[in-house]
């Protein structure tokens, strides 16, 4: 809940932070946190803030072009696939969010 405060003060507060047009890659997504907090903000355009300082205050944040949502092993990409559809099913997402497997080798 603390980053996904962040993001949302991040894009209302700080102009040089602006997401409009961009696409977004999370690496390492595991529950798919902050790309879930993007994606959402970025199909409904608002969010409404739980923090009591902010209580039913909308807060917008600029639309990414995409966000891609990535991790390595497959229960959790599952799992992150699986967050994603819940969250399309209840009108949160659209279909600029996607999630994919990544290999690396180092």
């Amino acid at each position: 809940a603390a980053l996904a405060e962040y993001l949302i003060y991040s894009h209302r507060c700080r102009p040089e932070c602006n997401i409009s047009g961009k696409a977004i890659f999370e690496l390492g997504a595991g529950v798919g946190l902050t790309g879930l907090v993007i994606a959402s903000s970025a199909s409904t355009s608002a969010y409404r803030s739980a923090n009591s300082d902010h209580a039913g205050q909308q807060l917008s944040i600029s639309s990414a072009k995409s966000i891609f949502m990535s991790d390595h092993t497959s229960v959790v990409l599952e799992n992150l696939a699986h967050n994603v559809e819940l969250n399309r099913k209840n009108g949160l997402l659209d279909e600029s969010c996607c999630v994919s497997s990544v290999s690396y080798d180092l």
